[in-house]
């Protein structure tokens, strides 16, 4: 006979075993669960204390930005401060200094010769000069406007002594005229371009030097209004033209041309006939 299974619907409720499963179930989801918020909690901490770490940067920084621009803003005041001082220093030597002709304009008063250019460069004041300039007193502004005209004028005598020391080279204001002229008529248009681009260069050294050597090819072809007294000429003199250069170089950089008027009357000779120098 095959055995039989049944199914026994009647409801006697888990056994002892299955209840004590389910409670050690319930024990470990509940140490699972406390973990779980525990290491949360935790993360929480961890997140805070990065943040409050963050905000103590500088003692009032939240991030790199804000820490960056209080940086510059810092160096941009330090710099400010260290031109200030370095004003105030200069101010200090140009008061105590005696030698007033060794000043130059900026030193008796840096706002108005800053105000003079920007002037002169474009016609008009910034309005940081016009702020500037708006601070000074009346009588502080009179006395540095006529500090600073003084010291111009003092500036341009000594261009003007020096515009007629080169053109006594050529033995005047008539005599530099016609060398000029002379050079006009008879040089290369090249040479007198290179002559005139010297010539309007601002450099005195230069400029005298190239009005030198013009004003001896000059001479080596008109000659000098003098008569020679000796009765000699120019190939029996013993005078020997400038073979480079150089060589000229070398005798205008000695000492005796500034302080020996013959030493100069010697380069002139040998300037005259050095008819290959510009």
């Amino acid at each position: 006979m095959a055995q039989q299974l049944t199914f026994d619907p009647s409801d006697d409720g888990p056994s002892e075993a299955q209840k004590q499963a389910e409670a050690q179930a319930l024990a470990q989801g509940e140490k699972l669960e406390k973990a779980q918020a525990e290491d949360r909690d935790a993360g929480w901490d961890r997140t805070n204390k990065e943040n409050e770490n963050v905000e103590l940067i500088g003692g009032k920084f939240k991030n790199q930005d804000e820490l960056l621009k209080a940086y510059q803003e810092l160096e941009k005041q330090r710099s400010q401060e260290s031109s200030d001082d370095a004003k105030e220093e200069a101010t200090e030597e140009e008061e105590s200094s005696t030698e007033e002709t060794e000043e130059s304009p900026a030193e008796a008063n840096p706002v108005l010769t800053k105000a003079a250019q920007e002037y002169k460069d474009g016609g008009e004041l910034s309005p940081e000069s016009i702020e500037e300039l708006s601070k000074m007193d009346s009588k502080e502004l009179i006395k540095s406007y006529l500090e600073y005209y003084n010291q111009t004028a003092k500036v341009q005598e000594l261009q003007n002594a020096q515009v007629a020391e080169i053109k006594n080279i050529a033995g005047g204001e008539k005599e530099y005229g016609e060398m000029v002229q002379w050079a006009v008529e008879n040089l290369e248009t090249s040479e007198v371009e290179s002559f005139n681009k010297i010539a309007n260069s601002n450099n005195y050294t230069a400029i005298k030097f190239a009005v030198e050597a013009m004003n001896g090819r000059y001479r080596g072809e008109v000659g000098y209004e003098a008569p020679l007294v000796t009765g000699k000429n120019a190939a029996s003199d013993g005078v020997k033209p400038y073979r480079s250069q150089a060589e000229l170089a070398r005798d205008i950089a000695d000492p005796r041309y500034s302080s020996d008027p013959a030493f100069r009357q010697d380069i002139e000779e040998r300037l005259s006939r050095s008819t290959d120098l510009l």
